[in-house]
């Protein structure tokens, strides 16, 4: 019979439980023994969260894309996302560079996931708006930061102006004997252009999704067009928000989108 196949991946925040006493070298190696079963057993991707500051010493995931350099480079098949890298936490140019990195060191087996957070003890270290109370300033820096993210993939050279980044940033000169003028990149001595290397392997970039869980999420993936995960709904929820996603992203593409 034709169709699609259902697929199956494994998610993972290396979490460790109060009072167990296991290294975070232990429970590394761990998910390095999962990631290789997880690609024998036949499961499409594996999923690597992000968190900060946890409460037992151990376990979290500080940095999935880092994790998955070294967990891609004991498989050959099964894919590698983050679900999620948290985009406020993240200066954009850095996050677009880091995932294009391991995109090419993996051949093209990156899925991309990005998320608001929701711990304000979390966020609220690594940027004023990253705090999740503050709903309209985190929404607005996760979508410029996603924003971003595609036009650097998407572009040679990009430019960007937002309510909390610009690039190039004001007044950027840059004046070498060896780089001749390139009005491409440059206006005399100014900057106008940044070019970010390396260049995703996956054309025009890696798959892109966003983790959901309330409407107005579901709202924002399917305007910026991003794929869906949905955050532990039940079935009945899930259908609907499906519905709600297939409705936005129809009217943001001009075209009907089909779910499936």
């Amino acid at each position: 019979m034709g169709g699609s196949k259902m697929k199956f991946a494994a998610f993972t925040t290396v979490a460790a439980s109060a009072g167990e006493a296991t290294s975070a070298a232990g429970l590394l190696d761990n998910l390095r023994q999962q990631t290789v079963l997880a690609e024998e057993l036949g499961f499409e991707a594996i999923w690597l969260g992000e968190h900060h500051f946890g409460p037992y010493g151990v376990g979290d995931i500080p940095n999935p894309i880092l994790l998955g350099a070294d967990l891609a480079a004991r498989t050959t098949k099964i894919r590698i996302g983050q679900m999620a890298n948290i985009a406020p936490w993240w200066h954009p140019i850095r996050l677009a560079e880091d995932i294009a990195i391991l995109d090419n060191m993996t051949g093209g087996r990156v899925e991309v996931g990005f998320g608001r957070g929701i711990w304000p003890y979390e966020g609220r270290q690594f940027h004023p708006h990253a705090d999740p109370r503050r709903d309209t300033e985190n929404r607005q820096l996760f979508r410029e930061i996603v924003e971003i993210v595609r036009e650097i993939w998407t572009n040679e050279y990009f430019s960007y102006r937002g309510t909390n980044y610009t690039f190039p940033a004001e007044d950027t000169v840059f004046s070498h004997p060896s780089y001749p003028p390139n009005t491409v990149w440059r206006d005399g001595d100014r900057v106008t252009k940044l070019r970010v290397t390396p260049r995703p392997y996956q054309r025009p970039h890696p798959p892109m999704w966003m983790t959901v869980s309330t409407d107005r999420s579901v709202t924002t993936a399917a305007e910026l067009g991003l794929k869906a995960c949905y955050w532990q709904p039940p079935a009945l929820r899930i259908r609907r928000r499906m519905e709600l996603y297939a409705e936005v992203r129809s009217k943001a593409e001009g075209r009907p989108f089909s779910l499936g």
